[in-house]
């Protein structure tokens, strides 16, 4: 599938970083729609730094096919000693996780099964999601 493709592509990437990857799929990904992008410099295992990658891939395909949004935001960030990736979008909201057919749902268990948080905002002014590992 093309998710697969992209992680298969991810793995024998030339950049160096989880956040360099992640600066590259942004850009493919959400295109002109991209409003902002903050990634901050810090040391990622290279484990986890593949499952942000998927996780965040899936979150910026999600607001990017389904929001009808014009901006979509993303940040990475530590916080303490944790990590925080945060997708948002100016869309029109609506989206539940009863009604995600397994992104929003397999983003969730993939948190959960790191240890990690999941916070999910869907309101008529967009979607917010949160992760903190």
């Amino acid at each position: 599938t093309k998710v697969r493709r992209e992680i298969h592509q991810l793995r024998e990437s030339n950049a160096e970083s989880v956040q360099e990857k992640l600066a590259i799929l942004a850009l493919q990904i959400c295109g002109a729609r991209l409003a902002r992008l903050e990634i901050a410099e810090f040391d990622i295992d290279s484990g986890l730094g593949l499952e942000i990658t998927a996780m965040a891939t899936e979150l910026m395909r999600n607001s990017f096919a389904h929001s009808r949004g014009s901006e979509i935001e993303i940040e990475l960030s530590q916080v303490e000693n944790h990590t925080y990736l945060e997708v948002r979008d100016n869309g029109e909201g609506g989206a539940t996780l009863e009604s995600s057919r397994l992104g929003l749902i397999g983003v969730k268990e993939r948190t959960e099964r790191l240890g990690g948080v999941f916070t999910f905002l869907s309101t008529s002014s967009g979607t917010r999601v949160a992760i903190t590992l």
